[in-house]
């Protein structure tokens, strides 16, 4: 399973090894949830997500927690991560979580 993008600005078809680990991170995690949202029939099963933001930077990581927010209305996700900036953001944009400090 190979994922590739399409450079808009020249045509071309970008292997992911070629881009930047944020890019690449961004990629395969929206694979995942495409996986997840058609093989999970059962909405109720939730959604783990282990610290598959580490290489976002500040917009990629916004934009993705907005978008996870919005599926959360349909099924629990529970995210995992060594850092705090995912709840910094989230108490930024008004995002209703619940914080467990290990």
């Amino acid at each position: 399973f190979r994922i590739s993008v399409k450079d808009e600005a020249t045509g071309k078809t970008v292997p992911a090894d070629e881009l930047s680990g944020g890019a690449v991170d961004q990629l395969y995690f929206a694979a995942r949830f495409a996986a997840a949202e058609l093989m999970l029939v059962d909405k109720s099963v939730p959604l783990f997500l282990d610290d598959c933001f580490v290489q976002y930077d500040e917009q990629r990581l916004t934009n993705a927690l907005k978008f996870i927010s919005s599926a959360a209305g349909k099924r629990q996700v529970i995210l995992f991560s060594c850092r705090s900036t995912e709840a910094k953001i989230m108490r930024e944009l008004g995002i209703k979580f619940k914080e467990i400090k290990l």
